[in-house]
């Protein structure tokens, strides 16, 4: 009887004001607590003079409802089942194939069999779905994707912000992803949470365990995994680990990224392109011999209009080694000194290489790559492989670009196109404009001319001439927009007047006269 009455007296509650009581009448009509679900109320004054005595049990009541809806399983996957076959579709992408015409996900034995079948009848090539005709090219395939976002289709939509965050965009892709998210579309609120979590917004831990849940509750496995793995952090003695390829998932053991690996490989592989992507093409700040040390005017990377000092293995520019030289002149100082560390110069080439020998021994990145360009012109392979890789270890960009020469040409060690154009990469996002030119060129023998364009830009944005040239080529081809060409040649010309000085100039002209 006790129980009976128990929910009659819920029953009551669930029909009067929580606060002055008052029954839900024709006139009078109750309004639930969007958190808790379960008390009522007459009037927004009512429910603001009960909140002191309902805030406890409405956060409890509202946090048992939201882990409710949280752990509830899920009947499929965020990806649901293929619209042909009604069979639930993979996780991994390699299985199935995205329509652009209708933004439909097919599975690849439909599409297979689709195909077959307009083979064997000698018919147009339609899609599976919708059956529109599928594009003859990627421009109308573009097409078809931003007429599927014109008309709200979330996962168009979702699919129009991850290519913003490939082109480093993230503004439009939080924008698209945004919008994809109130549409309903799961993957976009983990991309959401991915922004966040890395700070491409500003970052909000959150924000990023709301989207995380929202797309773990829309059937989201990867946001389900990082979810274990955030709450297993939570604990007393367990540490989780960042996946070091892709920077987005966390493992509280090496057993459980071993198991996790089949689900997590083709995703873990592609955000890891993503990522060195992000890196490869973003602007170096300066070439990689960045600015003088005394004027601080960026050095051209032509070895003409600048000298290195084998004392403090300082890169410094003929305008201000000549202005040195004048000031000692002008002061009748016994001895030239030198324009950085006022250390004497060597007396002899015995001398420098002593000197130099002694900045490699403490371990300085140019005089040991130095050291190697010495031991590749004396034909030891070895020994400039050696020290290109200690200098490259110690972050100079140039050691990167040689080591990339020895791959390509096989000097001691075996020819390795991988190795070849990793450091290639290496040199290029360390502002090497030759080592970017490089990969410029790579990308067109592959036929990837938007990459080379990228490629080609920021070498030109260097000051690099040949770059220019090669942009000015593809641009007559139709290879290069407008735009593009026209920011370049301003950066470019930018960068060349960045390296001149009046004292330059006159090292310049002291030197054609001496000649």
């Amino acid at each position: 009887m006790s129980g009976t009455n128990n929910l009659k007296s819920a029953a009551a509650d669930m029909m009067c004001c929580a606060s002055c009581g008052i029954a839900e009448g024709d006139d009078i009509k109750l309004k639930t607590c969007t958190a808790c679900k379960s008390a009522r109320y007459c009037s927004v004054k009512c429910q603001k003079e009960h909140r002191s005595k309902h805030k406890k049990d409405c956060k409890k009541r509202a946090a048992e409802l939201r882990d409710e809806l949280l752990f509830k399983q899920p009947e499929s996957s965020h990806l649901g089942d293929c619209p042909i076959c009604c069979l639930p579709h993979p996780i991994g992408g390699e299985h199935s194939a995205i329509v652009a015409c209708c933004s439909k996900i097919i599975c690849k034995g439909c599409d297979h069999a689709n195909q077959l079948r307009e083979a064997e009848g000698n018919l147009q090539r339609k899609c599976p779905f919708c059956r529109h005709r599928v594009p003859a090219s990627q421009q109308e395939s573009k097409m078809d994707h931003m007429k599927r976002v014109e008309v709200n289709d979330p996962f168009a939509i979702d699919q129009m912000g991850i290519m913003r965050y490939y082109e480093g965009n993230y503004e439009g892709a939080f924008k698209y992803y945004t919008k994809a998210a109130e549409l309903g579309d799961v993957a976009s609120q983990y991309h959401l949470s991915c922004l966040y979590r890395e700070g491409k917004v500003k970052m909000d831990e959150k924000k990023e365990f709301y989207q995380l849940e929202e797309a773990a509750i829309g059937g989201h496995p990867t946001a389900r995994h990082n979810l274990g793995c955030r709450e297993a952090e939570n604990g007393d003695d367990i540490k989780l680990k960042t996946c070091t390829a892709c920077r987005s998932a966390r493992y509280c053991s090496v057993k459980c990224q071993k198991d996790h690996r089949p689900k997590h490989k083709k995703e873990c592989r592609k955000r890891a392109a993503e990522l060195r992507d992000e890196l490869l093409f973003k602007q170096p700040e300066s070439s990689h011999l960045g600015d003088c040390p005394i004027c601080c005017l960026p050095l051209s990377f032509e070895g003409k209009y600048s000298t290195m000092m084998a004392c403090c293995s300082k890169i410094i520019c003929n305008g201000c080694v000549s202005a040195n030289q004048m000031r000692d002149v002008e002061g009748n100082l016994l001895q030239y000194k030198c324009p950085f560390c006022r250390h004497a110069p060597p007396k002899s080439q015995e001398e420098s290489d002593m000197q130099m020998m002694k900045r490699a021994q403490a371990n300085d990145p140019f005089a040991t790559l130095q050291i190697g360009i010495r031991r590749n012109e004396e034909g030891n392979y070895e020994g400039a492989f050696q020290n290109y890789t200690k200098a490259a270890e110690s972050g100079n960009a140039a050691s990167h670009y040689f080591l990339s020469c020895l791959y390509l040409e096989g000097k001691f060690v075996e020819m390795d196109e991988k190795k070849e154009v990793y450091h290639l990469e290496e040199a290029a996002i360390g502002g090497h404009p030759f080592a970017r030119h490089d990969l410029g060129c790579r990308e067109a023998e592959n036929g990837n001319y938007e990459r080379t364009t990228r490629h080609l830009i920021i070498a030109a944005s260097l000051g690099y001439e040949l770059s220019m040239e090669m942009l000015k080529a593809n641009h007559a081809r139709g290879y290069v927009s407008k735009e593009d060409f026209a920011v370049a040649l301003r950066a470019h010309q930018a960068a060349l007047d960045a390296t001149k000085s009046p004292q330059r100039e006159t090292a310049e002209k002291w030197e054609k006269e001496w000649k």
